[in-house]
């Protein structure tokens, strides 16, 4: 998926005619949040409204301001986008095996019922 995602960038860049180049910041970014999502992924379906909530927080409350942080006092080109595709290949790998991780040590917590509460019912009534 994250390969598709940066070619979906480039092909975004070639039809509106942008400088590949200038991509590095936003193809960086893209690799931060794959590694976010896996986090979330390892957590949510054990603890899904604590998992939820620190999602937001993080998301509104570092997400953003990162965001808006990088787009005005990075200048374009700062990131060649080589590095940042390299950075985020790391970053998608140390995060799937920091999901890994923390799916192992959840293991043994039962599923979270606001995940699956909803679904087991509508399987039992059926």
């Amino acid at each position: 998926m994250f390969g598709w995602s940066i070619f979906l960038q480039v092909i975004s860049c070639v039809i509106s005619g942008k400088n590949f180049a200038d991509q590095g910041v936003k193809l960086l970014m893209t690799g931060m949040w794959a590694f976010v999502i896996l986090l979330f992924t390892g957590v949510c379906y054990k603890f899904f409204v604590v998992s939820m909530i620190v999602m937001y927080i993080f998301m509104f409350g570092v997400g953003m301001p990162l965001e808006i942080g990088l787009h005005f006092f990075i200048p374009k080109g700062f990131i060649h986008p080589l590095v940042a595709i390299v950075a985020d290949i790391v970053l998608v790998l140390t995060g799937g095996v920091i999901q890994y991780g923390l799916m192992k040590l959840f293991y043994k917590f039962p599923l979270s019922k606001a995940v699956f509460g909803a679904a087991a019912k509508r399987g039992m009534n059926a």
